[in-house]
Parts: C-alpha cells; structure tokens; sequence
C-alpha cells in the first residue's frame, strides 16, 4: 500500500489535473444572423468578439425555410438577431416568440427607401409598367444595391456597439475597414457595367430578386419565371409563360439566368423554348458554400456582375 501511494504521488500534478479538467467550452456570445448574406455582414463586425449564427445557410431559401429546434435554440441563446425585414423572414416574429429570446434585434432594412412591385426597373421602353401580383408589397431583395448593404453593415456595427460598448472602438473599427471594402465594390460594379451598352441590361431570371440591383446599375428586369418577390410562388400559368417567351423572344436577349437557390428546371426549360443561352448560376438570396464563387458577400456580388456582363454582352 506504501509503494502504491508513494507511485501515484510521483505522477506528474499537470497531468492530474489534465485529466480531471472539464472540457473546454465556447464561452463567446452568439449572434444570429437570418441568413447567409447577413451573416457574412455580421462577422465583417463583430471580429473575433461573437459567434456569428446562420438559420438559413449557404444556398438555402429563406423564402419557404422552416425553423428547425436547433435554431429555435440558438435564438434563444442569442446576445443579438440580424433580420432583414420587409417579409422577407415571414417565419422569424413565431420562432422568436418560441425560443422565448430576450435577444436585441436589429432590422437591416429598416429606415431605407424599399421599391415595390410597380417600380422603374419594371418599366418597359414605352414607358408602361409591367403588372405583377406584387404590386403594392415592398421588395426585400435590399443586398444587391452596395449602398443598402452598407447600411445595413452601420445598423449592425451600432447595434453591437450598444451591446457591447467595452468593445466598441473594435467595432467601429472593423465596421470602418468592412465599408470602405464595400466602396471598393460599389466602384468596380458600375465600371464593370460600363462595359455592356445601354440597350444591352436586360434582365431575366427566376424570380424578382434584382429590382434594387437593376435600379442602382442602370439595368431592365424585363421578365421573372415567377412574378413574384417570392420563390413560393406557383410556377407561371401556360398563358403568363407564352407572354414571358415573347417578351424574351422581343428583346432579344442573348442570355437568361438562374439562381442558387431555386430549381433550375423552369430556367432550362424557358432558354430551350426561347433558344437563348441559360448563363451560369447567379447567387442571390443566398452566398455559396465555402470555396465556391458566391462565399461572401463581396464574392457573391463579383460572381453576379461578372457572369451578366459575359453573357449579356454584344
């Protein structure tokens, strides 16, 4: 018994200790971010000082997401919610109101000038104005204008330097670098967009995802697939897919495009009908997975712009 204490008393106490020791755990505050592109705005921020949670990640649909109990959980967590707003995240007000969150939110779009169905990117040459179901409903799709996204990146570097004001000069300082990354893009988008003629932006894809795009770079959406700010809209009737063929058929667009997180089936089958070029996949409610041309925002933006100017280009 002796020689057996006198053993256990030579064994090293670092690796007593080492053995006794709880695992070691994430200590740092979460955010939650609704989706990919507001997530990527988060981190941008935030730095090393909060863990950045995505509900709906890359190439997902916000549009017909369903809270799973595992985000329930991190909103309940949650130091801070990123949402977007405008009924974009028509899922959020019950999942919140679920994990019983005491998080602060913070709503990129709100305080912007929102677009509507009925709006200029939707004027034809002649000066008519497509109809849409969606008419009157304000358009969520704020991210693809650089100046919105940059507005949205001061709500959520304000909003932290609120919750965390020990803190805040990082933020701000972050937020600082991150905005004028965003200027950088802002500037190569419209010299990039110099490059097609006028009478060359021309716009079609699945759904009506660019009208702040279309706005802010000089652009037409001319038709959607669906007519609708959501993808949970039915597919068009044969008699609104006839009027989307001639429309295409009359502005003579060499290319339509399609989109990350939408089946690309009705897209193949509309550019086999109209025999025009199906471009490569643009993202736009959602960034791509890690690796891909769409990771981040900036990426995401620089993949867009990139792929409408080859193939839309005389």
């Amino acid at each position: 018994m002796v020689r057996l204490l006198a053993s256990f008393a030579a064994i090293p106490m670092a690796l007593l200790c080492s053995c006794s020791a709880s695992p070691s755990v994430n200590t740092k505050s979460k955010i939650v971010a609704t989706f990919s592109v507001l997530g990527d705005w988060a981190k941008q921020v935030a730095g090393e000082r909060f863990e950045v949670v995505m509900l709906v990640g890359s190439d997902a649909d916000a549009h017909t997401f369903e809270p799973t109990p595992q985000n329930v959980a991190a909103m309940g967590d949650a130091k801070l919610i990123v949402a977007n707003g405008t009924g974009f995240e028509t899922w959020l007000d019950k999942a919140v109101a679920s994990s019983g969150s005491k998080a602060r939110r913070v709503t990129v779009s709100e305080g912007l000038t929102l677009l509507t169905g009925a709006c200029e990117h939707c004027k034809a040459k002649s000066g008519q104005e497509h109809k849409h179901d969606h008419d009157d409903e304000p358009d969520p799709h704020i991210w693809h204008d650089v100046a919105n996204a940059k507005f949205g990146v001061a709500k959520i570097r304000d909003a932290l330097m609120q919750l965390d004001p020990e803190h805040a000069e990082e933020f701000k300082s972050n937020a600082a670098a991150y905005l004028q990354k965003l200027d950088a893009l802002d500037r190569w988008i419209l010299a990039e967009v110099m490059r097609l003629p006028p009478n060359c932006r021309k716009i079609v894809t699945s759904h009506d995802t660019f009208g702040y795009f279309a706005k802010r770079y000089g652009f037409e959406v001319i038709g959607t697939a669906i007519g609708s700010f959501s993808t949970e809209a039915a597919d068009p009737s044969s008699v609104e897919f006839a009027k989307l063929l001639k429309t295409i058929q009359g502005a003579r667009v060499p290319a339509i495009f399609c989109e990350n997180m939408h089946n690309p089936k009705l897209m193949q089958h509309l550019a086999a009908e109209t025999r025009v070029t199906l471009a490569p996949e643009l993202s736009t409610d959602a960034l791509g997975p890690s690796g891909s041309p769409g990771e981040t925002y900036d990426a995401m933006m620089r993949h867009n712009v990139t792929v409408m100017v080859e193939a839309l280009k005389p």
